[in-house]
């Protein structure tokens, strides 16, 4: 998708607002993020809540602070994009311009494994079956630039 037309930006109020509706309606006996509802509405007060758009129109959102990534969701309609990828990079970006030497991410649901892994995520302590994943830049791994 063209650079041009997608934005990373800070949330609204309005786009909390948006974005906890859509997670009612996506809601589904399997689960959701519905649950974490007031995360979100907390996040955005705070500055930790931002968004993806693709034309102006909100694609996903990531909750994070300096220190995780919390929630990163991309509506269905906008999956297999990228968009997934450029808010991974920006949320492990601000983590590690704070000091971090690793990213520690729970995956929820499992089938966004494969999607971290391909980020260069891999499992803690080498459990294929645990679905917390680190993540460490080339840098720190070799002790080179």
């Amino acid at each position: 998708m063209p650079a041009d037309l997608v934005k990373i930006r800070p949330a609204t109020s309005r786009d909390a607002t948006r974005i906890v509706d859509r997670l009612k309606r996506e809601l589904t006996p399997e689960g959701g993020f519905w649950h974490n509802r007031d995360l979100i509405i907390k996040g955005v007060r705070a500055g930790e809540l931002t968004v993806i758009t693709v034309r102006g129109r909100v694609a996903g959102f990531l909750l994070h602070g300096d220190r995780e990534m919390a929630i990163l969701e991309i509506w269905s309609t906008y999956r297999r994009r990228g968009l997934a990828r450029r808010l991974a990079q920006f949320g492990m970006s601000r983590i590690y311009k704070a000091g971090a030497e690793r990213v520690c991410i729970q995956c929820t649901p499992f089938s966004s494994v494969p999607f971290w892994k391909s980020m260069g995520f891999v499992p803690e302590n080498g459990d294929e079956w645990c679905n917390l994943l680190k993540h460490t830049p080339a840098e720190v791994q070799t002790g080179q630039p």
